[in-house]
């Protein structure tokens, strides 16, 4: 009992330490930011601060967005609400949704889909695709390239999330299911290091699962592993 208190006492203590640095860093930007706008500076200055302000703060509002549903799901025991739905029909509105991002970085974005109706909970499984999507999308360099598949496998389905981006070696492949953990890559596009924490928190009461194969250099490949009917 006391080890298992102790276990909880130090899981807490890094939450709090990696939590207070996600904060500190946006903060401490719009703290500077804010006092130049104090001083008499160029209306092109001046908006040029206001933008740095405002992306600091919609990435605040991400970050909070995200603690607090890690924190709800963690803390969910109970049987989730399903349905059956279209799980490719939900795929394709997940890529169109993100088709600015990908779009705008050239990227070329191949989803080979199969008509399939699935029993599971439809607001949980489309906020992994956007997750998934969004990871891919972030390391995937301009003018590269994103295929998404799927497959049935006797009473389960796999969706298949591949590209040819930066890679990871296998330090990083062995955190990239913590919380804040975003590895040494930097990208212009900062997460919060929460969305894979999240995907894997939600596969787990969804009775899935979830595999990550990648080297430096030669991509990465995502597979999720659902059951397409209830369990008995």
């Amino acid at each position: 009992m006391a080890e298992q208190l102790s276990k909880k006492e130090t899981l807490a203590s890094d939450f709090i330490t990696s939590i207070s640095h996600e904060f500190k860093t946006p903060l401490s930007t719009i703290r500077g930011y804010a006092q130049l706008l104090n001083e008499d500076v160029p209306t092109e200055k001046r908006e040029q601060y206001i933008a740095i302000i405002t992306r600091k703060v919609d990435v605040l509002t991400d970050l909070v967005t995200k603690i607090l549903e890690l924190s709800k799901l963690e803390n969910t025991e109970t049987s989730i609400p399903c349905e059956w739905f279209s799980l490719d029909e939900q795929i394709r509105k997940n890529i169109l949704f993100l088709e600015h991002e990908w779009n705008g970085n050239q990227i070329e974005m191949i989803p080979e889909l199969i008509p399939l109706n699935i029993y599971g909970n439809k607001e949980l499984l489309g906020e992994i695709w956007q997750n998934l999507l969004d990871n891919a999308i972030k390391f995937t360099p301009v003018g590269g390239r994103i295929i998404v598949t799927m497959e049935e496998l006797a009473e389960n389905v796999s969706i298949v999330f591949r590209d040819n981006g930066i890679g990871m070696d296998e330090e990083t492949q062995s955190h990239i299911f913590e919380k804040f953990y975003q590895g040494a890559t930097q990208t212009a596009r900062r997460g919060s290091g929460l969305g894979l924490a999240i995907t894997k928190r939600i596969l787990e009461m969804c009775d899935g699962t979830i595999t990550v194969q990648s080297s430096p250099g030669e991509g990465t490949t995502v597979r999720v592993v659902l059951p397409v009917s209830p369990r008995e």
